[in-house]
């Protein structure tokens, strides 16, 4: 008997063996055909045996992208570094969720990064009762077009991504079979934020300072170098919600040496109502500083504005940003009261890009001459009017990003004068170089 139940025994522990052999020939077969199959398959394959096996309380997705902030290398030039403090230059990615959502994370020196979803979604007009539409990226998921949030020093960012795929990861649980218990193995938390930076259109004629009153326009000066308000085309007001600024943009139209000229103007509002500070930028193809384009220069010949259209590739394209810090209370009048003068805003070239004193009587101008900084940057192989839509969209995010058709070929810049003496234009070799 006893040596009958060591057959038996011998038997049993055979038949495991070999059952443990048929399984091994049959996952190695399986592994093998797996390893043939293209690697979207083989992903494919795998989150069905993973949701199979978790019964749908997990989605089954790679792991969360990474979202940290980046750092930049300092700027080239003295010249680009002031730049900085106007309109950042910026680095850009673009990063896809574990989940699906593709967002781009913009990060500038400064360590005042952002993160984007949709940014070339247009923009509503909330004052007009226009609605920010909504997107659904993937599923389980509803985001604002365009949405945007601040991250200073870049934190918050990998949150941000984790609530995201989060939200995701919380509707598949909620259809598994095993619903009633994803509500309590789901501890995460997450929840998506608000956009931090809310953006909106406007009639420039429409905004919260009266600088477009419909009256007659305010006469033109007679250097023939100006710029006005453009009300044929919108305004944007930006918000930041963690820092209570307030941006408001309004397109700009005029006139240089006989060439006509766009740009933008923006002011800066903070927490408490005060303007802090004004920019302004334009495009041209004449010399911005040159004291009178319109006479014939030493060949005789007059100095032609360029086409703006395909730009020829020694065609010269400057871009001008005229930064002006408002710092006082008297500034902050002066600035008050060009911003509402009868009939609009006027800006004269012909003084504020001069090399000379200004009048006495122009309280404007001198508060330019002694505040404002001025930077052009020429460059060649853009057009006039393709360096008008980039200029646009760098008021419109706060940002300068990489511009690749375009060459830089010159950067010069006038710093203020406290004093009342004459501003010199001097060239920055080292951010061509």
């Amino acid at each position: 008997m006893g040596r009958y139940r060591s057959i038996e025994r011998t038997q049993r522990r055979g038949k495991a063996l070999d059952r443990t052999i048929a399984i091994l020939l049959v996952v190695l077969g399986l592994t093998g055909t797996l390893s043939l199959l293209p690697s979207h398959a083989q992903s494919s394959v795998g989150r069905l045996a993973c949701q199979i096996g978790s019964l749908g309380l997990s989605n089954c997705i790679d792991s969360t992208a990474e979202a940290a902030a980046r750092s930049l290398a300092p700027a080239q030039c003295r010249t680009l570094a002031r730049l900085d403090e106007v309109i950042p230059e910026a680095q850009v990615t673009s990063l896809t969720t574990a989940s699906g959502v593709p967002l781009t994370w913009s990060t500038t020196r400064s360590g005042e990064d952002r993160l984007r979803f949709a940014a070339d979604a247009e923009v509503p007009d909330l004052i007009s009762g226009q609605g920010r539409s909504l997107s659904d990226p993937t599923a389980g998921v509803t985001l604002t077009m365009p949405s945007e949030w601040f991250l200073p020093g870049g934190q918050g960012g990998q949150e941000l991504v984790e609530a995201i795929d989060a939200e995701h990861r919380r509707w598949v649980q909620q259809r598994s079979a095993l619903a009633l218990l994803s509500g309590v193995l789901d501890s995460s938390g997450w929840e998506i934020p608000e956009p931090t930076i809310l953006r909106s259109h406007q009639d420039p004629r429409v905004s919260p300072l009266p600088t477009a009153t419909g009256q007659d326009e305010p006469p033109r000066p007679k250097s023939g170098r100006w710029l006005a308000i453009d009300t044929d085309r919108s305004a944007e007001v930006s918000v930041n919600t963690i820092t209570a600024q307030s941006n408001l943009t309004v397109p700009l139209q005029g006139e240089l040496d006989g060439e006509d000229i766009t740009g933008r103007l923006r002011w800066t509002i903070n927490s408490v109502g005060e303007i802090t500070e004004v920019v302004i930028g334009f495009t041209t193809a004449q010399d911005p500083f040159a004291e009178d384009a319109s006479e014939e220069d030493a060949d005789g010949a007059e100095n032609a504005a360029t086409p703006s259209g395909p730009a020829a590739a020694d065609a010269l394209t400057d871009v001008v940003y005229l930064s002006i810090p408002v710092r006082t209370r008297d500034e902050r009048q002066v600035t008050l009261d060009w911003l509402t003068r009868e009939g609009g805003v006027m800006i004269d070239l012909g003084t504020a890009m001069s090399t000379q004193v200004p009048a006495a009587e122009d309280r404007f101008g001198s508060f330019l001459a002694r505040s404002a900084t001025i930077v052009s940057l020429t460059y060649t192989g853009v057009s006039v009017g393709a360096a008008d839509a980039q200029l646009g969209e760098q008021f419109a995010l706060d940002e300068r990003g990489p511009w690749e058709e375009a060459d830089l070929v010159e950067a010069r810049q006038m710093d203020p004068q406290p004093v009342r003496v004459s501003r010199d234009v001097t060239t920055d070799e080292g951010c061509t170089g």
